[in-house]
């Protein structure tokens, strides 16, 4: 069940869902939203958009050997929904010239509303030094796949109902066309309810897709980092991630975390941590836990975007609770 995870000292079952969500769409529409159709100057409307939720289901375990540990973790991914927004190359920016108006616009919807892949996670611990130091690395996501299309349990059980009760064409493309062609004043003064179709014209139509199946790469992410006990008061940990995809969810950029745990009140421990380095990973946090058998309950929150609370671009908040028997 999602947010439900059990563990022993050798095992675990885990569940997640996780939401990917991109946006591309160049500076034309911010140009004109600000600027205006500036005057003989070509603006390219482009649009990129994918949005995928995807339930991550888990069983680990790992071993001990001689002075360190290795783990994994085996996944299976059942693509809950798949949404694709995206303009066609072909498509001619817009532009106002002595003619008029002018722009030929091709938007493509895609939907998948199911979806299957596989994952796997590998991890590395050394054991904790006398002076307090360890070392660990791991890959998330080896190999990671899904595949969208109509041979999973998500688009049988719900997804196909789903698309045929809200009226929606799925492992489909919906095409929206819209062409100006020298729309000017005259036009729209001319009194006439409706322009002709020589000057705005829409087109829409549904075509099959030219594949059965729709495969993408999971996002793949490579973590190393060490930690240091301090007296059993203190807890220093560092790490750095990075992607392995030049664009994608986990971009190939290096992000550097460092976190400080006081433990030293075994019940409320108290942590801070600091994030930085690709664009949007700037961070600050702060968080505590109250932990008393059978209970442990954790919090935490962070501004995003700066370090600064006044100039951060957004926030985020987390809690976990976990039954320890």
């Amino acid at each position: 069940l999602p947010a439900i995870n059990y563990l022993t000292n050798n095992y675990a079952f885990t569940t997640k869902l996780r939401q990917f969500v991109e946006l591309n769409t160049g500076n034309g529409f911010i140009k004109m939203l600000f600027l205006g159709n500036e005057w003989e100057t070509e603006i390219p409307l482009d649009i990129h958009f994918t949005s995928q939720s995807i339930m991550e289901y888990g069983y680990s375990s790992w071993k001990e050997l001689n002075g360190f540990s290795i783990g994994y973790t085996i996944k299976y991914l059942q693509g809950i929904s798949l949404i694709k927004f995206y303009t066609r190359q072909d498509s001619k920016p817009f532009i106002t010239d002595s003619t008029g108006i002018n722009l030929e616009f091709d938007l493509r919807r895609e939907l998948y509303p199911g979806g299957s892949g596989y994952g796997i996670d590998l991890g590395l611990l050394t054991k904790e030094s006398k002076s307090g130091w360890s070392f660990g690395l791991s890959i998330i996501n080896l190999f990671g796949y899904i595949n969208w299309d109509k041979h999973n349990l998500n688009y049988t059980l719900i997804g196909k109902s789903i698309m045929s009760s809200l009226g929606l064409n799925a492992y489909s493309t919906e095409v929206m066309k819209l062409k100006i062609e020298n729309l000017n004043a005259s036009d729209l003064m001319s009194g006439s309810i409706e322009i002709p179709d020589t000057v705005v014209s829409d087109t829409s139509y549904t075509t099959s897709l030219d594949f059965p199946m729709l495969k993408m790469d999971y996002p793949t992410m490579f973590r190393v980092g060490f930690s240091k006990n301090i007296k059993n008061e203190i807890l220093f940990a560092y790490e750095s991630r990075t992607g392995f995809h030049q664009e994608s969810i986990s971009p190939e950029k290096w992000i550097h975390s460092i976190g400080v745990e006081v433990i030293k009140w075994h019940h409320l421990p108290l942590r801070i941590g600091i994030t930085s380095g690709a664009e949007y990973n700037h961070k600050l946090g702060f968080g505590f836990g109250v932990h008393y058998l059978p209970f442990n309950v954790d919090f935490g929150v962070s501004w995003t975007g700066n370090r600064k609370l006044y100039t951060a671009t957004g926030i985020e908040f987390g809690f976990s609770i976990t039954f320890i028997h």
